[in-house]
């Protein structure tokens, strides 16, 4: 019997190849180009506050001779507070880990080194999700229960691409900050059929739930969903007149008559000119890859050449032509579905002391891990930031919605 690769196994040795190969989409768009375009990384207390400007002084006219002078005007003011929220990041690793999967010949990486690094690139993902958030931290709402597979809506915004294999995630009893079933882990995810599969209790959770990150619920950054809005206070200024708000602290929206409508370059462009009546100039358009494809077919239709042209942030984009000049149009799969955001970054800030920075308490970043049975070799670390993005001038940001989108 000849000796072959069956019989020679016990003597074989496995080779294994180069680096480990990421599979996973990293990049957070919007959150680095407005991280790089900002520099207002402030931070005082449990609140940011800041004044905003919303009446100008009225005692203004003319007259004839002999005539009595106008009254005398003010101008009005309102003050923003804006809450800091902190954020964090927990991994842990076996004290095996520590001593037999450190070095090249024992791994193909560091598994300290590993852990430490990817988590940040987890949480910029996750910081890049909360950009297109309203505080909440819903991220898709339920349309019917199938035992373990939940479907999500397809009605307005579809946020199957905001979950993640491994997810722990709590049902919400609609969009309420009440519990329907918490801390169930995401075990399966079909893009496609927009559907979820989950491990975990999932009894009672009806059409209209929403679904959010394992206890997150309202405590997420106040993202562009929030600040983008006509229709809401904001830092606890209301988008009325009165006096505790203003009806120019309120961003242009169109809906465009609540009907899915395809993206036309005049409504574009009436978006723009809205935004300059407010004093505001859009710096850049970000919107979900089926709008933006969209918005390309549109530019093919009309027999324009297409070409992508790389922004700030090192990304690439198109370019829309508006009133005011060219700006960038880029794709960002976190964004809502069938919304168009126009951003004046230059007027959207980051307030933070710190980047994500590891917990050091009592002279290490490091605890071992113990509970009721024991202390065990096993050692945890956590990250931290304290932030909030915000806005100074809300009325410079604008939105369109119910764009039909390009379908996969």
């Amino acid at each position: 019997m000849p000796q072959g690769m069956t019989t020679a196994t016990e003597i074989l040795k496995e080779v294994y190849v180069g680096r480990i190969n990421n599979q996973l989409d990293s990049e957070p768009t919007t959150y680095n180009r407005i991280k790089t375009k900002t520099n207002a990384e402030k931070y005082g207390g449990k609140w940011v506050e800041f004044p905003i400007h919303v009446q100008r002084n009225t005692g203004i006219g003319a007259r004839t001779e002999n005539a009595a002078l106008p009254n005398s005007g003010q101008q009005g003011y309102r003050e923003a507070q804006l809450g800091i929220k902190s954020f964090y990041g927990a991994f842990e690793l076996t004290g095996q880990a520590f001593d037999l999967a450190e070095k090249d010949y024992q791994s193909f990486a560091s598994l300290v080194s590993e852990e430490s690094t990817r988590i940040k690139d987890d949480l910029m993902v996750d910081r890049n999700r909360q950009v297109y958030g309203n505080g909440t931290g819903v991220m898709a709402t339920t349309a019917s229960l199938a035992g373990q597979v939940i479907t999500l809506s397809t009605t307005g915004d579809k946020g199957v691409w905001r979950l993640q294999d491994g997810m722990r995630i709590d049902v919400m009893v609609g969009n309420t900050n009440v519990v329907r079933q918490g801390n169930l882990t995401v075990s399966d995810i079909d893009v496609i059929n927009n559907t979820v599969t989950v491990v975990g209790t999932t009894t009672g959770i009806i059409a209209g739930d929403v679904i959010v990150r394992q206890g997150n619920y309202g405590n997420e950054w106040t993202g562009l969903n929030a600040i983008i809005d006509d229709a809401s206070s904001l830092y606890g200024i209301s988008h009325l007149n009165g006096p505790t708000g203003s009806r120019h602290w309120r961003a242009h929206v169109n809906t465009q008559g609540g009907t899915p409508t395809a993206i036309a370059e005049a409504t574009m462009a009436r978006m723009s000119d809205r935004i300059k009546t407010s004093g505001g100039k859009t710096t850049c358009i970000y919107s979900s890859p089926g709008v933006y494809r969209s918005y390309w077919q549109l530019l093919k239709s009309d027999r324009r050449f297409v070409n992508t042209t790389k922004f700030t942030g090192g990304y690439s984009g198109l370019v829309y032509d508006s009133p005011q000049g060219e700006v960038p149009f880029l794709s960002d799969d976190q964004a809502s579905t069938g919304t168009m955001y126009f951003v004046n970054e230059n007027e959207l800030d980051i307030y933070r002391p710190y980047e994500y920075k590891l917990i050091d308490r009592g002279g290490s970043t490091w605890r071992q891990k113990s509970d009721a049975n024991g202390v065990y070799d096993v050692w945890q670390a956590w990250l931290v930031e304290r932030s909030e993005i915000g806005t100074k001038r809300r009325n410079t940001h604008g939105k369109i919605t119910n764009i039909i989108e390009d379908a996969y």
